[in-house]
C-alpha cells in the first residue's frame, strides 16, 4: 500500500511540474524583469565600493568573474 502511495505521488508530481505554460510565463516575466533593471548590462559588469578599510572592485564579461 505504501509504494502504492508513493508511486501515486511521484505520478502527480511528474504531471504538474513538467506544466510548460507556467514554465514560458515565468521565463517571459524573468525577461521582462532583467530588460527593465538594464538588459545586457549585466553581462559586463563593473562594480567598486569601500568595505571597511578594504576597497572592492567586481569585474565580470560575460561569465568571468575577476
Amino acid at each position: 500500500m505504501l509504494k502504492f502511495i508513493f508511486l501515486t505521488a511521484i505520478i502527480f508530481v511528474n504531471i504538474f511540474c513538467n506544466s510548460r505554460t507556467g514554465d514560458q510565463k515565468a521565463f517571459g516575466m524573468i525577461e521582462k524583469c532583467i530588460d527593465a533593471h538594464g538588459g545586457d548590462n549585466y553581462r559586463h559588469l563593473d562594480v567598486s565600493f569601500d568595505y571597511r578599510q578594504f576597497r572592492m572592485h567586481l569585474m565580470e564579461e560575460d561569465g568571468i568573474f575577476l
